[in-house]
């Protein structure tokens, strides 16, 4: 299919001990929590469904992806995506990943070592989210935050046919993406990154004494030439919004791809492994700085939805 423009040293998992008390993540729709069983695994996951849902209508898809340690139930908290979806009017699905963690491209943690088939396992998912749900089979996006963002790109890669967009925040792609990563038409994709991610490093290397990867840069030029960008590089420094939170941002961008595939980088200058507006789940001494600059969940939402499935 074409698309179309329409205009592993810190567990994500503490983040739920330091989040504040109030519920602004919650949105005023409901959700419930759905399994099957995939490739010999019971999988779970949650699914929210914005507070003017209507089976008449369609609507499109987000599933948004948990870092390793994490779990689907407070990847909603940690991005604050409910509240968006209720003003946009898109569903959210929270997957949990095997052993809080996901099998992507760099054949790295414990789900790759179970023998974990992820790529399967999202297959499935979007067809069950089709069934159950009024969900548009032209608007499927995915979205995630490190291991999870990891996965959204491999997504990219390997379900480009189900997958309209995606967006990757404080994560990258495993080495030599050009001998794997082989979608079967221009992927939409924008990345996320900060320049002073202590565990994802920007500019690509080690990753916390584990596997390795490229750099948000290098990512960002593999999908420019893998969709056929031809334009020149727009480049844009944005006013420093919040000056007490010591990042600022910049941003790369090609928009004249095949197909209307644009491709956004946001160069976070400060922030570590963190996402925009979300928590200081960690200390500062091990995960960096959250960025104030702008909403993560918006930003990546008003991106994904520009685009849907031919």
């Amino acid at each position: 299919m074409k698309i179309r423009s329409v205009v592993h040293l810190f567990s994500l998992g503490l983040f739920l001990m330091t989040f504040s008390c109030h519920k602004e993540w919650e949105g005023e729709g409901s959700d419930r929590r759905r399994c099957f069983n995939s490739g010999g695994f019971r999988r779970c996951y949650y699914v929210y469904l914005p507070a003017a849902y209507d089976e008449s209508k369609k609507y499109p898809l987000l599933l948004a992806l948990h870092g390793r340690g994490g779990q689907g139930r407070g990847m909603d908290k940690f991005s604050g995506f409910n509240p968006v979806a209720d003003e946009k009017e898109f569903i959210v699905c929270y997957p949990d990943g095997y052993s809080r963690n996901w099998a992507d491209d760099r054949q790295f943690g414990p789900a790759a070592d179970a023998g974990v088939d992820d790529i399967a396992f999202f297959d499935e998912l979007i067809d069950r989210m089709i069934e159950d749900y009024s969900v548009d089979d032209k608007k499927v996006y995915a979205a995630g935050m490190s291991n999870g963002a990891f996965m959204s790109l491999s997504l990219a890669c390997h379900l480009s046919d189900r997958i309209a967009a995606v967006a990757a925040v404080s994560g990258n792609m495993a080495l030599d993406p050009d001998l794997w990563c082989e979608p079967s038409r221009p992927v939409p994709v924008l990345l996320i990154g900060g320049t002073a991610d202590p565990i994802v490093p920007y500019y690509g290397g080690q990753i916390a004494e584990s596997s390795e990867c490229i750099g948000c840069v290098e990512t960002f030029y593999f999908w420019r030439d893998l969709n056929g960008c031809f334009d020149f590089e727009q480049d844009s420094v944005w006013s420093d919004v919040d000056p007490d939170d010591h990042t600022t941002v910049q941003t790369h961008s090609h928009f004249g791809c095949d197909s209307a595939a644009t491709v956004i980088l946001y160069e976070v200058v400060g922030m570590g492994h963190t996402w925009p507006q979300g928590s200081q789940y960690l200390d500062e001494s091990k995960i960096g700085l959250v960025s104030k600059e702008f909403n993560g969940a918006a930003v990546v939402a008003e991106f994904l939805l520009q685009f849907q499935l031919e």
